[in-house]
């Protein structure tokens, strides 16, 4: 400051001594011999070597380069602390984001397969009424009305999922109605998925479940998903329900109910498999005992669970230019070598699933409680089962998907057994409500009524716990936009590059 005045005196005196508008002193000082000149007063000088004196003191204080310097020191240090501040929340933020993530669509999955229990078993029992005297099998009435039911599904749920596509797309809307149509929207796959399993099961009843018909209904089955995966109609509905475009028709979501297999295939292909284990185990010569059936179930479910992993680490890789190339060259089949891969794959996610639960059951109730079946246990053991399951489940699931750097077998087998835990955690609850069901029919014997009531008060309470998680990940998504503008750290700092001292220092 004191430069600053001294340099505006010496500009004052310099400009009133050369400037025709300034009025020049009345008095002049004899002139003095000076080394700025002669005609300069005695103040002049002396502002002028007052202020020379102290811009030369200020310049031995205050280094410019040391300065320049220094700054560009705590200019690095600030942005080593900014940098490693917003990376830690970041990275805070996205393990809480997967973990909120997994947990929706644990329960989306689980509320989505007890969902399509219940419907299809209440539709099914309202079907055999129509049979009730009539004489027929069993085993063929059931098949029909199975057949009903998958023709009748496949046709109303691509309906009402085109109808229910805007609410998927319109996040903005944040009612409970449209949390209810997003839960219906989410349920409808699993709705066609399980319906199309229960035809498989009525096939494979009505064949007495002997093996070659089975192995001959399983192949049937695959070839048939393979064969419409194919269609150049089922390729353009795909492409037209993912784009979300003019041709998002309703059309198109019934010509896309093949992609919805993968299940019924699953279930056929675990059938066949089961065989093995169900041999071993009633073997004559081989002990009869629980904890000799366990220890097959065991090893068959390891042996399985490896298979499936490698099949799918192998589909999963990229292929190489070669196989580009030969591809191109024989594109029909390539694409049908494609299909039946992908047809594979999503069937195996459910016969690793079944192998998972079977394990589980001939853990629990054969083993523990020396039960059978899971049916044929009590509807308390289920309970504590399902219990059980969900909260170990959902905690394994979340320690899993919180890993990173995982190679590519781990991370194949994470893939699988999310997925599988997710199915079984339904299952399991499925088991308990088919048991406090057929516990309530030997008092009272509607199995109509009772499976009606029943599946109204379980669709209740799966809306209800949906609505809860829409309204728990809406309020995480605003937490993640606060934080993420509240850490974004905008200091005002500039960049040593461009770093200029002020006065004096220049």
């Amino acid at each position: 400051a004191a430069a600053e005045r001294g340099q505006r005196s010496v500009d004052g005196c310099f400009i009133a001594a050369g400037d025709d508008e300034v009025d020049p002193p009345t008095k002049q000082m004899p002139p003095l011999p000076s080394p700025l000149g002669s005609g300069v007063s005695a103040e002049c000088i002396g502002a002028a070597l007052d202020a020379e004196a102290e811009h030369l003191r200020l310049h031995q204080v205050c280094d410019v380069a040391g300065l320049t310097r220094s700054y560009a020191v705590l200019f690095a240090s600030h942005m080593h602390v900014r940098s490693a501040l917003q990376e830690a929340v970041h990275r805070d933020l996205v393990r809480k984001g997967k973990e909120t993530a997994t947990v929706q669509a644990f329960a989306e999955k689980t509320m989505a397969t007890i969902a399509a229990w219940f419907t299809a078993e209440t539709f099914n029992k309202f079907t055999l009424l129509l049979f009730e005297g009539s004489g027929n099998n069993s085993a063929e009435d059931a098949f029909f009305a199975r057949a009903v039911y998958v023709v009748l599904i496949s046709v109303v749920a691509p309906v009402a999922s085109w109808a229910l596509r805007k609410c998927h797309q319109d996040e903005s809307n944040v009612t409970f109605i449209a949390d209810q149509a997003r839960f219906i929207e989410r349920c409808l796959p699993m709705l066609i998925a399980w319906a199309w399993k229960d035809i498989v099961v009525a096939v494979l009843r009505l064949t007495s479940f002997h093996m070659l018909p089975e192995v001959v209904a399983t192949l049937i089955m695959t070839f048939l998903a393979v064969a419409s995966h194919l269609l150049p109609c089922y390729k353009s509905a795909i492409h037209a329900i993912a784009e979300r475009g003019k041709d998002d028709t309703v059309c198109a979501h019934i010509q896309a109910v093949p992609r919805h297999m993968g299940l019924a295939v699953g279930f056929a292909w675990n059938c066949v498999a089961s065989w093995v284990p169900a041999y071993v185990q009633g073997h004559p010569v081989l002990p009869d005992s629980r904890l000799y059936k366990i220890i097959v179930q065991v090893v068959y479910y390891v042996v399985v669970t490896t298979f499936i992993t490698w099949v799918c680490l192998r589909f999963d890789k990229e292929e190489d230019e070669a196989m580009l190339e030969e591809r191109a060259l024989l594109s029909a089949l390539g694409r049908f070598t494609e299909t039946w891969q992908n047809v594979v794959a999503d069937a195996a996610h459910y016969v690793y699933g079944w192998a998972q639960l079977e394990t589980l059951n001939e853990f629990f109730f054969g083993y523990l409680m020396q039960c059978e079946d899971a049916r044929q246990c009590s509807y308390q053991s289920n309970f504590a089962l399902a219990l059980t399951t969900t909260i170990i489940f959902t905690r394994l699931t979340n320690v899993w998907n919180s890993l990173g750097h995982l190679s590519g077998w781990n991370r194949v087998a994470t893939e699988l057994m999310v997925k599988a835990m997710s199915l079984n955690v339904g299952w399991a609850w499925m088991n308990f409500c088919a048991t406090a069901i057929a516990a309530t029919m030997a008092n009272d014997g509607k199995a109509a009524q009772l499976y009606l009531v029943s599946m109204a008060f379980a669709w209740c309470c799966m809306s209800l716990l949906h609505r809860k998680c829409q309204v728990e990940r809406r309020m995480w998504q605003g937490h993640v936009v606060a934080q993420a503008k509240f850490h974004n750290l905008h200091t005002g700092l500039q960049d040593p590059a461009s770093f200029r001292p002020s006065r004096p220092c220049v």
